[in-house]
This record gives structure tokens, sequence and C-alpha cells, in this order.
């Protein structure tokens, strides 16, 4: 009896490949099960059609001063004329990449402080159906009280702290340690801080709205919050992130990369 199972053992693991091979979906190529036929359909690589898509990782100095890149009409910046990011600064500060890494210091000075914000739109969100996603990995490096720090979508603004015009994004307050998960248009709602930021720690920060009423948020892959929307931001947003003094003291973050799509 004990060989008749051992010999049935032995055929279940010969035939169990074959059956489940010949009942299973698999990804055609690696990473896609449309058809041969396909323009597409041996491509290795996933294809992004249907999204509007944002990323950097900050490997190298030409993403911030454009070195590599090429020349667009009318720069918005004339320091950085060839950057994919405004940079708006309040007052003297350094940027510096490391190990793919973005530091941003600012001089010891009150409300001095330093903005990047992409000069070409992600899109609008006020279309119905239209899925989006978020996520940043920061780290804050230097005062963590006294220093207001943003981080996520808006609209053109080169103020972010006093911002009106609308977005979905995280932001510090000088005087707390506490991070907030902000959304609205004119009219913005604030949500109870998540967390408190310590110093010297990553976080990552990443949102999903559902292209229909509500956005769930997170933090270091943990789901914090949902916000249920009656009225999203109409107007077209970029990535954005920075950080202010809130005192007399230098206030310092990193940012690893940030990344954001949209469905078209």
């Amino acid at each position: 009896m004990k060989r008749y199972i051992f010999l049935l053992v032995l055929l279940i693991g010969f035939i169990s490949p074959t059956v489940f091979a010949q009942t299973t979906t698999n990804f055609g190529y690696g990473v896609t099960n449309v058809s041969n036929a396909d323009p597409f359909g041996k491509s290795t690589m996933p294809v992004r059609f249907d999204y509007m898509e944002f990323y950097d990782d900050f490997y190298d100095w030409s993403d911030l001063a454009g070195a590599s890149l090429p020349a667009i009409s009318a720069p918005l910046d004339s320091t950085h004329a060839y950057s994919r990011w405004l940079i708006t600064s309040n007052g003297d500060a350094s940027e510096a990449i490391s190990s793919s890494t973005l530091r941003i210091t600012n001089s010891v000075t009150e409300n001095h402080g330093d903005w990047f914000q992409t000069r070409e739109a992600l899109g609008t969100t006020g279309t119905s159906g239209k899925e989006l996603y978020f996520e940043a990995k920061i780290n804050l490096v230097s005062d963590a009280t006294q220093s207001d720090l943003i981080v996520g979508l808006m609209a053109t603004d080169t103020t972010p702290i006093s911002s009106t015009e609308g977005g979905i994004w995280f932001q510090k307050d000088d005087g707390e340690l506490g991070i907030q998960f902000k959304v609205g248009s004119n009219t913005i709602t604030s949500g109870t801080p998540i967390i408190n930021l310590a110093l010297n720690t990553e976080y990552k920060l990443s949102f999903h709205y559902d292209g229909t009423s509500k956005i769930s948020y997170f933090v270091n892959d943990v789901k914090y919050g949902v916000v249920g929307i009656t009225t999203l931001p109409t107007s077209p947003l970029k990535p954005i992130f920075g950080i202010q003094n809130g005192a007399g003291t230098s206030s310092s973050m990193e940012i690893d990369y940030i990344y954001a799509a949209m469905e078209r």
C-alpha cells in the first residue's frame, strides 16, 4: 500500500505543473496578456498609454539645473532655465543631490524657504472616473518643530503654505510635529494630524483617488484615513514639494523620489 501511495504522489507531482499551466492565465511574454497580433503584444515592459505620469528619483543634477535637457521657450526661472522644476526660493537656500536623494537646506532666517513645482501639469481631477495615484519618500533632516513642509499635487503656486489654489497634498506647519492631509479648491479641507514626524526618519507619503468619491491616504504603506469628496480641484495639478523655516533656524529636508499618475 505504501508503495502505491508513493507512486501516486510522484504521479501528481509530475502532472500538476502541466495541469496548472493549462488552467491558469499567464501574462504573455511576462508582462502582458494581450493578443500577439496587438502592436505591443510582445512588449517586455508595461505599456502605460492610459496614464499621464510624472516621476523623478533625483538621479543627477540635470533634473534641477537642466544641463542635459533641451531648451524651452520663455523659461520661468532664469537660474535653472532648462530644469523640469520651477524652483522658488524665499531667501537663500541650497540644493544638493547625493545617492539619488535631493537635500534642501534653508539659510538661518525665519520664513526662508525653497519650493519645487513641475513646469508641466499632470492633469486635472475634475473628470469623473479618472483614478489618481501619488507617492513621495521624504526625510525631515533638521528642525522638526519650527518648519513648514509640503509634498503632493497643487495648482501653480509660488507661496504654497498659504495656498487657496487647490490641490491634494500633505502639509506640516511650523510649531507642530503632526503632518496633515489636505484636499480642496478655494476652500481647503484639513484632516486631523496623521502622525508626528521625527528627524532623520524616512516616510512614504501616498494617496489614491478612486475617480468617484473618495481619497485614501497612507504613510509608510499604512492607510490612515479616507476623505469623502464632493468638490475636487479643477485646476491643472503639478507635483510640488519644499520646506520653509518657521523660526530663525535653518530647516532642511530630503526627498528620495516623487511619483504621480492619473488615468487619461
